[in-house]
């Protein structure tokens, strides 16, 4: 082989944990946000500059809720899709982290 990869350490997994975890959140309270300006101000909020970045967020996780969810969940619930799915993301990277604190990784001290 001409290059090998060098072991993941706890603390690089801790690292990128915490990354994916920060990226969840993003996403999450972008899906918030979204959720409370569409409440808010209906159809009037889509010219705000604030939610065509929050539409440009949450296009991706709109997407992934929209692709696996069954063909009678109604396309208005796929941004709960979207919100549950990252939310059970979120639980995972959380589990995920305080497994790499409990096993070494020198960033938990």
């Amino acid at each position: 082989m001409l290059w090998e990869a060098p072991p993941i350490t706890p603390s690089t997994a801790l690292w990128l944990t915490a990354w994916a975890k920060l990226v969840c959140e993003l996403v999450l309270l972008a899906l918030l946000g979204r959720g409370v300006l569409a409440l808010w101000f209906g159809a009037m909020a889509e010219p705000n500059p604030v939610c065509r970045w929050l539409i440009a967020v949450t296009r991706p996780a709109l997407a992934l809720g929209r692709w696996l969810s069954p063909r009678w969940v109604l396309p208005q619930h796929h941004g709960l899709v979207a919100f549950l799915l990252l939310a059970w993301c979120w639980l995972g990277l959380v589990a995920l982290k305080l497994h790499w604190c409990r096993h070494g990784a020198e960033a938990c001290a």
